[in-house]
């Protein structure tokens, strides 16, 4: 039984995002099946990681955004998700902008360390493999990748 599509939210953008908000958050398993396999961070031991839906910048609201926090490293994820709709004007190449970046890095609910080397990886979520975003920096994941590639038991 797929519990998404009994509750008729397999399309619905902000649910789906905060539903991938709370593993990251909550599901260990999930979280460094993720990191790993999607993120492609290695090093996952000794990291503080949190997810955040929708956090506001000057140049839109990027649906997902991700902390990863290491003694010597950090990374900003910045996920922009979509489930049969298109790419907002220009949206990933806004959120990608260094002017947006530097807005997620300065916010405190987002990184709390001062570390000051911090990579940005960028994920393009989408359920059609074909398409693609504007922003260059944007990896191009489909929800059939994170089906294949976290197959995983959630823990309670």
């Amino acid at each position: 039984m797929n519990i998404i599509k009994l509750l008729g939210i397999e399309y619905k953008e902000d649910i789906i995002s905060n539903l991938i908000v709370g593993l990251i958050n909550e599901s260990k398993v999930f979280r460094n099946s993720f990191l790993r396999n999607i993120v492609k961070i290695e090093c996952i031991q000794n990291i503080n990681v949190k997810a955040h839906a929708r956090v506001a910048t000057s140049l839109g609201i990027p649906d997902i955004v991700v902390s990863v926090e290491g003694e010597n490293t950090s990374t900003l994820v910045v996920i922009e998700n979509k489930l049969k709709a298109e790419e907002g004007v220009n949206q990933t190449l806004r959120y990608s902008d260094e002017k947006c970046i530097t807005e997620l890095l300065a916010n405190n609910r987002i990184f709390n360390n001062n570390n000051r080397h911090i990579e940005t990886k960028f994920i393009f979520l989408t359920l059609i493999p074909e398409q693609i975003p504007t922003g260059n920096s944007f990896e191009n994941i489909t929800y059939k990748d994170i089906l294949e590639k976290i197959n995983i038991e959630i823990e309670d």
